[in-house]
Parts: C-alpha cells; structure tokens; sequence
C-alpha cells in the first residue's frame, strides 16, 4: 500500500481539527498517509479544503469520511470532541461504523484511593489527576466515553487500545452498552505480567454487549471472568493469544454454558501448548481455526482429537519441521475442506512435500477441496508448480492477499470469500444474512 509523505498537522492551527477528522477516516497515520492510489484524487480536493477551510466546505465533509475512523493519538481524540462541542452541524459521525481509540488511561480504584482528597473536591481533583495523566500520552476514559456516545450511532466495530492497564470506568461501561449496533469489540492492554487489570469491570463490560459476535482481549494477565450465562449469547468468534497468566481463564470462558464459538483465532507467544485445552474444549461447535503452526504447535492431544465442523483451518507461519504430510491422516483433519498458509513462510516445504506426488502415497485429508497460499503479493505470488501438482490430486491451489480477521469474517466479504472457495454451506451457516 502506497505511502505519502510530508503530510503534517500542526496543533497549533485549529482550522486543521476538521483535516484531522477526514484524515483519520481515510487512515492518516502521524507521519504519513496511507491509501490505495485509486483514492489520490479525491483526497487531495479534501486537502486543498483544509488548508484553505471554509464552513460551507466543513459542513459538507460529512458525506465524504469513510466508515472508519481511527484515532491513533490523543490529540487526534481531543480534537475530534473540540469540534463536536463546537459546532454539531460542522461534524456528521453518523456514517461511522469502525472506530479505534487508541492510548485510553485506566485508574485503578486502589490509586483513585492513594490521592489526598477531601470531601469537597474529590471529583475536581480525580479530574486534574486524570488530566494531568493523560494530556500529552494518554486520553482520560471520560473522554473516550464521549467519543463513543459521540460515534455510538451505527458502530458495528470498537476497538479500544488501552496505554497500560485494562479496565472500564462506568461512564465507559455505560456508552459501550448503548451501542446496540455493535458487532465486534477489542480491547488491548499491557502484555506485562505485572500489570494490573480490573477483571471486574471487564466482566460487567462484557456483560452489557448482548450483541457482540466478535471478541478480542489482548492482555498479558486476565483472572477469573464471573460472566453471566445469558451474556455475549451471539458470540461466534473469539481472537485469544494465549500468555501463562491468561490461558486458564480463556479455556473457563470458552466452556461455559451456551458457549457456541465457531471461529477461533488462538496463539501461544509464551509456550507452545497453550491452545490445546481451548481448542479441543470447542471441538463440537468449531468450523474456522486459525493457529501458529500446524502441526508443530498442536498438542498430540488436539490432532488425536476429531472436529466434525471444522472446515478450514489456516497456519499462520507454516515453519512445519515434519519431513512428511502424515500428519494430515490425525483425526482433526478429517473433516477440513480449506487449508491456508503463508506462501513465503511455507513454500520451499510444500514445493518438497508436493515432488512426491506419484512416488510415493500422500495421505490428503478425504475432503480437502482448497489449499490457499496467502501472501501481501497477492495473486502475483502464483507458483505454477504447485498449482499443477495439487491439481494433480484433484486439490484447487489458490494464492491470494494476506487479509485482516475483519475482511475475513465481517461480514459479507466472508461470505463472497466462502463462496469463491466452495464453502457456501458452510457459510451460510455462519452468516444466515448474508444469504
């Protein structure tokens, strides 16, 4: 993806807050902008409206931000509620449908509890302690809390990066429950074992989105979560790198009662066999699986254990040390109909592995329709080699763009992929809507 340089905002212009806003929704980063190049022309107009800004201009922009805004920085945040607060006609959210707040500071009670405070002005001082943490790093959750009820409107997608700890204030609880649109939701926090994460309020969080279908947590500790059997009742897929300090408490979530995931992203940056446990815990409902390695970062226990949903399975890395493909004959590949890997990762092993082909029996799982090479090239990455080979045992090889779990799973672009690749009815079962 092309990159443009020499873009910069200065937070001394105020006029450019609008800029700001056009340039998050089309994925300005802080020192560059990213696009295709089919998007250059209608870009530079955007351009040329800033820095020479007229209000006709500023109430119009609306029509023209995508459906994603991202906002990278806490200024790119405090500018956003400046110009909400300014004027509402100047600012339209209500095209919005994902939004990232990045960098959003949690304070634990315990050091709301350390401040010198009296009784006359504890929610002034809670105030400038909070601000004075999050000017120039961080972005008070009382602000992201206006963000969200600010953008709320037709969210289907929320992602919340969080500078340290993880945990939710009730102002932020309570405009993330009135998102009722809302589809996906990430929260991202501390990998550092020491770092403290408020369970409790991550648990009442999750408690109140009733729609979501997709979770992400991404934290280097989690404890027990006490969630309610009635919550996340749509929930399908779950995005999980497992750590020694969150593991146990991903494999209690995923067993729980009414629990129906059929989409599972699970990785181990710790140690290899983490995954296991959650894996097979969901053996009778899971149908997409995405992992390091396979089969190298796979229990004995999961391969011996046998899916009969699991339809596509994707190894992230293909660094597979097995000198053959007989772990293809395990049981949990009996049912798969895709498998997906890294071209660049896995080439030379597959180039090897597929010169046997008519000298020797290779055992590929009985409905194995679809091999599919990803790669950031795409289609140009196409080997006719394996191509032929795979053909030759009646195996389509396909090679397409690396692609974000969002493009994967939400929510028609999965199922136009599905449909491409010969997985319609399993598809259908995923994606009832999309029919």
């Amino acid at each position: 993806m092309p990159r443009l340089h020499g873009l910069s905002i200065s937070d001394r212009m105020p006029d450019l807050s609008v800029g700001l806003y056009v340039f998050s929704c089309l994925g300005l980063r802080r020192y560059g902008l990213l696009l295709h190049w089919g998007h250059v022309d209608v870009v530079w107009p955007l351009l040329s409206g800033v820095l020479r800004p007229h209000k006709s201009w500023a109430m119009g922009i609306g029509s023209y931000v995508g459906v994603s805004l991202n906002l990278v920085t806490p200024n790119m945040s405090t500018c956003l509620l400046k110009m909400s607060r300014m004027s509402a006609s100047i600012l339209s959210t209500h095209r919005l449908r994902r939004l990232c707040i990045g960098c959003v500071l949690f304070l634990p009670d315990f050091i709301l509890a350390s401040l010198d405070l009296d009784d006359s002005n504890d929610s002034d001082e809670i105030s400038r302690f909070d601000k004075r943490h999050s000017d120039c790093s961080s972005l008070s959750m009382k602000d992201a809390a206006a963000i969200i009820n600010l953008c709320r409107h037709n969210l289907t997608e929320l992602k919340i990066k969080f500078s340290k700890s993880v945990g939710f204030s009730q102002d932020l609880i309570k405009a993330i429950g009135d998102i009722s649109s809302l589809k996906v939701f990430m929260m991202l926090g501390s990998k550092s074992r020491k770092a403290y994460h408020d369970f409790g309020s991550i648990t009442k969080v999750l408690d109140v989105t009733t729609n979501v279908e997709s979770l992400s947590i991404d934290c280097g500790s989690l404890g027990p979560l006490d969630i309610k059997a009635s919550s996340l009742p749509r929930l399908i897929h779950l995005w999980a790198p497992l750590y020694l300090d969150t593991h146990q408490c991903f494999n209690e979530f995923v067993r729980a009662e009414g629990r129906d995931i059929k989409f599972l992203e699970c990785f181990s940056p710790d140690a290899h066999g983490l995954c296991g446990s959650m894996i097979v815990g969901l053996n009778h409902c899971l149908e997409i699986l995405f992992v390091d390695s396979v089969p190298d970062n796979l229990s004995r226990v999961v391969l011996d254990t046998h899916f009969p949903k699991l339809k596509v399975i994707r190894s992230i890395y293909s660094t597979t040390y097995v000198g053959n493909l007989a772990w293809f004959q395990w049981p949990m590949f009996s049912a798969m109909e895709v498998f997906i890997t890294s071209y660049w990762h896995g080439r030379f092993y597959w180039q090897r592995m597929m010169s046997q082909v008519g000298i020797v029996p290779i055992p590929f799982p009985p409905k194995l329709k679809h091999i599919i090479f990803v790669s950031w090239n795409g289609p140009d990455s196409q080997n006719a080699y394996l191509v032929k080979q795979f053909a030759s045992v009646g195996i389509k090889c396909l090679f397409e763009f690396e692609m974000t779990t969002q493009q994967i799973l939400w929510p028609y672009i999965s199922f136009a992929i599905a449909v491409a690749f010969g997985l319609y009815d399993s598809c259908k079962k995923l994606f009832p809507a999309a029919d």
